[in-house]
């Protein structure tokens, strides 16, 4: 019976806000969902080869299931953090590191847990959130 109760409130905390950005400045950080963020960067950015799935996050539980959405959308390994980062001293650039997200329309950023984010056409790079205790890339 507990158990029950606390999966119908799980269930209910579902955020369904879709947040809109319709222009951003390359170099700028877009949005932030839970431990993934999204950063515009110039659409030469390096990536490399294109993965299949447009899963963005680590994972198969529910708090991966950051997904990139929209006609066009391509998502490819990372290579490179965004020129403006800075990957700190303690960490390693590799656990920051996420695919790179080419669209070439509107997309969006869904996830089960998370606000939507709608993002323009572009090239953006994905980030993971560190963990100072652990010194690597968060993890649901």
């Amino acid at each position: 019976m507990a158990i029950e109760a606390v999966r119908r409130v799980s269930e209910s905390v579902a955020d369904t806000e879709v947040r809109t950005c319709r222009r951003c400045k390359i170099g700028t950080c877009a949005a932030s969902q839970g431990d993934v963020y999204v950063h515009r960067v110039a659409d030469d950015h390096p990536r490399g080869a294109m993965l299949g799935t447009r899963q963005v996050a680590v994972g198969t539980n529910a708090g991966a299931r950051h997904v990139a959405e929209g006609d066009g959308v391509r998502v490819h390994a990372g290579v490179s953090l965004p020129p403006d980062l800075t990957c700190p001293d303690w960490a390693r650039p590799e656990d920051m590191l996420g695919p790179v997200v080419v669209a070439g329309g509107p997309w969006t950023l869904t996830h089960p847990e998370h606000a939507h984010h709608a993002l323009p056409a572009g090239t953006w790079q994905v980030t993971y959130q560190l963990d100072f205790s652990t010194r690597r890339r968060v993890q649901d």
